[in-house]
């Protein structure tokens, strides 16, 4: 397992438009894991922490927007552990982290390069 310092110092080594690529992909994960029923798994919470590190690590990297944005999903992720209940809370988190992701996929212009 790689430590926090280590995945930070690999994270900020990337240019900002993949580090909000890292981010979309943490939220994609996030959604597969919900639609395969496994939201109590440790790699359901492995894969959480990861995104709310990388957003607080973003941050400070970005400008106003970006910051916004960072802040309504930080606001997002942070209902996840109250989130798991019903099968019907569970479709719309699942829906949810698909739109994330495709929002941050979108606003890191990769999909334009």
């Amino acid at each position: 397992m790689i430590s926090i310092h280590d995945l930070r110092a690999r994270f900020e080594s990337d240019p900002v438009p993949l580090q909000w690529g890292a981010i979309a992909s943490d939220l994609a994960r996030l959604s597969a894991i919900v639609q395969s029923g496994d939201i109590h798994s440790l790699f359901f919470q492995n894969v959480l922490n990861e995104a709310k590190l990388f957003t607080e690590w973003l941050a400070p990297e970005v400008d106003f927007e970006g910051q916004a944005t960072i802040l309504s999903l930080q606001r997002w992720l942070s209902k996840w552990p109250a989130s798991g209940g019903s099968e019907e809370s569970s479709r719309q988190v699942e829906k949810e982290a698909e739109e994330w992701s495709e929002r941050i996929l979108n606003l890191s212009g990769l999909l334009s390069q």
